[in-house]
């Protein structure tokens, strides 16, 4: 039984460092990609084809609908005589949101037949991209990767002392509970994990919330309103909960160039009450003038409310609570569960 555990406590840990690994390999190219993207040589492109899709799953246990949306830009460009296909926006792009403002603003910003000027890697011109230069989703994938990885290097610390703790030949003669253990071990596991991945996404918005209010402004319009409905199951009462999530595209322009975006506030919340919703809705209808705050050297970034407020505290807050409580499991909970 011991050598049974012990293997598949093996194989677990393998396998969330290769998953790790894969990640982090994946994210360290992205950006490694997106800096050399910087000095690629350019060529005129056009854009084939934006197709927005409408994917909808369903939960058989709860019954809760999750929607997500998503628009497939195609470019076409030539180099040295021979064409090539791109889908690339930015290096390290994500795709699909439960936000149908994200694939709007695709649509919106590359619309079938518009020009657009394609960067491409000299030496594999296949490998093309709209927007060269590090952005901030090419991050992901790293943070993804070493928020499984590190965790997993606790594991790797901490299971040869919960392996002496079996004792016995048969594995339980000394009295600990190595399923116990296992799962203390996967809990501190998630929780770090998780807590890591939040840290990151949360303090960044703060960090852009708090420059944003520097950041010159200009004219903008709501070209594109729409509030979802979201319903999700309470386990514990039974009860359907629903929550609403408003959602805006704004163009503007900056020294004659059109930009579209569709941030409100960073570390906005994404879902509250009818209530709330219906005051957003309100406060930006389609047509209204708003002024815009756009990031001096990248105006694609753009906040329609600069600054943070309480809205900002809930990621990196709750992010943090779950980091300390991985971190003291790893300290404490899962080596003393392994010792009883």
């Amino acid at each position: 039984m011991r050598i049974v555990i012990m293997a598949v406590a093996a194989v677990g840990v393998a396998l969330v460092l290769w998953l790790g690994g894969y990640l982090e390999f994946q994210g360290i190219r992205n950006v490694l990609r997106a800096s050399a993207s910087r000095s690629w040589p350019t060529t005129a492109g056009s854009v084939a084809a934006a197709e927005t899709s409408k994917t909808t799953t369903t939960d058989r246990d709860t019954q809760d609908v999750h929607v997500d949306y998503s628009t497939k830009t195609v470019v076409r460009y030539r180099v040295e005589g021979r064409d090539y296909t791109t889908n690339q926006i930015h290096f390290g792009q994500t795709l699909g949101s439960s936000d149908p403002s994200e694939a709007e603003l695709q649509r919106l910003r590359y619309p079938p037949g518009a020009d657009v000027r394609v960067s491409y890697d000299p030496h594999q011109p296949w490998l093309g991209v709209l927007k060269p230069g590090v952005h901030g989703e090419a991050f992901w994938l790293p943070a993804a990767g070493l928020a499984f990885l590190l965790p997993a290097f606790a594991l790797v610390l901490i299971l040869p002392g919960m392996f002496r703790a079996l004792g016995g030949p048969s594995g339980f003669s000394s009295g600990p509970d190595p399923t116990m253990a296992a799962v203390a071990a996967i809990a501190a596991f998630i929780f770090t994990a998780l807590g890591l991945l939040g840290l990151g996404a949360g303090l960044g918005r703060m960090w852009n919330g708090h420059a944003s209010q520097r950041w010159p402004t200009t004219l903008g319009e709501v070209v594109f309103a729409k509030v979802e409905a979201s319903e999700t199951h309470d386990d514990q009462t039974g009860d359907r909960n629903t929550t609403f999530s408003p959602s805006f595209v704004y163009r503007y322009d900056v020294e004659g160039v059109r930009h579209f975006n569709n941030l409100r506030r960073f570390g906005r919340v994404e879902g509250e009450g009818a209530d709330w919703a219906a005051d957003l809705a309100a406060r930006y209808p389609v047509g209204t003038k708003v002024p815009v705050a756009y990031f001096p050297t990248d105006p694609d970034i753009a906040v329609l409310e600069p600054g943070n407020d309480s809205e900002a505290l809930w990621l990196p807050g709750v992010a943090l609570v779950a980091f300390l409580l991985g971190v003291a499991s790893f300290i404490w909970i899962v080596p003393g569960v392994a010792r009883r």
